[in-house]
């Protein structure tokens, strides 16, 4: 880059600008000699990017860019223009953008891959402690609009939930995948406060307001969670989010809610300890997930749980019928849980699993007039091909 005539023809090749588009010579001079100094200072730190592949190993979260592409989203801020990065093994564009290619804010650094355009490290809830931030992935062409879905995973964004996105994206969504935890592992007495959850739901509402500068319709959004995903996704379904921490609040009623690897019960041993305090709030927190009379949901509201049978260690044992020194019974002072555990044959096993909490959900919804199914797989707890499944059929339910 050598002047700005230079740099504008090099700008209108990767991002042809419309007729209306308007360029000050000398603020874009300005902005060709920051540009080229900041490639200049990254060359010689010897920063060799290249866009990623849709097919990165798993574990790796997509950030692709090109030590240019970043320059020149720096001219794009500054004049007002939006350059969306293409993949490495696409043509640049040579004509103006279809009629239908959204237009998000410019605030949003957008890249695209194949038929999907994301966004990294959106902030949706900061305080003195923490920054969380989602991933937002949406169909590269159309103004949709779209339904919304915000999806929760274990304790951070890894493959699995990309390729949620991604997929999703490609059939018609605008899709979230935020961090919800700190870096470290909760302990579980602060996992059963429930104020992690009220934090996590602050991404349901950022992702209303954002979804709809990209063609998402945030009054059809589902919320999504597998496997310790599940309780910040029904914690939220269900009504029970402490809203008045989050910037942007809830803002329309859910459509849906999708969990799969349910233990609202917490089953696995390194709770009992939590549940047996004297100042437990646990008991509290079980009830609210299964007592319908605690619930909050629209009268228009679908359910889609899925577990399986397969196990790996997320399961307790139990005695047919429970003894009096149960750990169950740590979960349900009052019995009627465990009456409609024996009720769906959860104890016949000897175990109390995954498939037993989304069975018991079943009937308490049902119970409540709520449209929910309940299907059980025999694939890994891991596998995320009924997740998609799953969700999708929510997002398809009609309305």
């Amino acid at each position: 880059m050598t002047d700005a005539r230079t740099a504008l023809d090099r700008l209108r090749h990767v991002n042809p600008l419309r007729a209306d588009d308007a360029i000050d010579p000398v603020e874009l001079q300005t902005v060709v000699a920051e540009c080229e100094r900041r490639v200049q200072e990254t060359s010689r730190a010897g920063t060799k990017q290249a866009v990623t592949s849709m097919d990165r190993p798993p574990g790796k979260r997509f950030r692709p860019a090109f030590v240019v592409a970043a320059a020149f989203t720096v001219a794009i801020a500054l004049v007002g223009a939006i350059v969306i990065f293409g993949d490495a093994s696409q043509t640049a564009p040579t004509t103006s953008p279809p009629a239908t290619t959204p237009a998000p804010p410019t605030s949003m650094p957008i890249a695209v891959l194949g038929n999907v355009a994301y966004v990294d490290d959106l902030v949706y809830y900061a305080d003195d402690e923490r920054t969380l931030e989602t991933s937002m992935f949406f169909p590269a062409e159309g103004r949709g609009p779209w339904p919304v879905v915000v999806i929760y995973s274990e304790f951070s964004v890894n493959a699995a939930e990309t390729y949620l996105g991604r997929r999703l994206a490609e059939r018609g969504a605008v899709v979230f995948t935020p961090v919800w935890v700190d870096a470290r592992p909760p302990t579980s007495t602060e996992y059963l406060t429930g104020q992690m959850w009220d934090r996590a739901a602050c991404a349901v509402g950022f992702a209303q307001a954002a979804a709809e500068a990209v063609g998402g319709d945030p009054t059809r959004t589902v919320v999504a969670g597998d496997g310790g995903g599940e309780h910040p996704a029904a914690w939220i379904a269900l009504g029970h989010a402490d809203e008045s921490v989050c910037p942007t609040p809830i803002q329309h009623e859910l459509a849906g809610l999708a969990a799969g690897q349910t233990q609202w019960f917490f089953q696995e041993g390194q709770f009992d300890d939590a549940f047996a305090a004297s100042e437990t709030i646990g008991v509290d927190i079980v009830d609210r997930f299964f007592n319908p009379d605690r619930w909050q949901v629209p009268a228009e509201f679908s359910v889609v749980l899925w577990a399986t049978a397969w196990y790996d260690g997320n399961s307790n044992t139990i005695d047919d019928p429970p003894t009096g020194d149960s750990w169950i019974w740590s979960r349900d002072p009052t019995g009627t849980l465990v009456a409609d555990l024996a009720t769906v044959d959860a104890f016949d096993d000897g175990l109390i699993t995954f498939r037993d909490n989304a069975r018991l959900m079943q009937l308490r919804m049902t119970q409540a007039g709520i449209d929910v199914t309940y299907d059980e797989t025999t694939e890994p707890y891991f596998d995320i091909g009924p997740a998609l499944e799953r969700i999708w059929r929510l997002l398809s339910h009609p309305e």
